[in-house]
């Protein structure tokens, strides 16, 4: 070693210059390469959309089914809901006045 990490038979040199060459055949790849790349990933791309609508196609159409689903039984059991809303309101006042008493109750 001469003291800065090269062999005297420029050992070193030899590498540094192969890993050039490395890097450049890479670049030129790189330059031949894109349009093959691309165009898979647009096809690519492509199939995915389709996927896509597709599923959001079916969703939408599944999500649709569900309301109607759910306003129809509203209407139907419409004595019912009232009964559910009113036991609702029922509970939510009696935990406000125990909240209330409970404020009162700590002063």
């Amino acid at each position: 070693m001469n003291g800065h990490g090269c062999i005297a038979g420029g050992r070193a040199a030899r590498l540094v210059s192969d890993q050039l060459s490395v890097f450049s055949r890479q670049m030129e790849n790189r330059k031949r390469t894109p349009r093959v790349r691309l165009g898979a990933w647009r096809l690519n791309m492509a199939n995915e959309d389709k996927q896509n609508n597709y599923k959001r196609f079916v969703l939408f159409v599944v999500g649709f089914f569900i309301l109607v689903l759910g306003i129809t039984l509203i209407l139907v059991c419409f004595k019912d809901v009232v009964v559910l809303f009113r036991g609702a309101l029922g509970i939510v006042f009696a935990l406000a006045g125990l909240f209330m008493l409970y404020a009162v109750s700590k002063k």
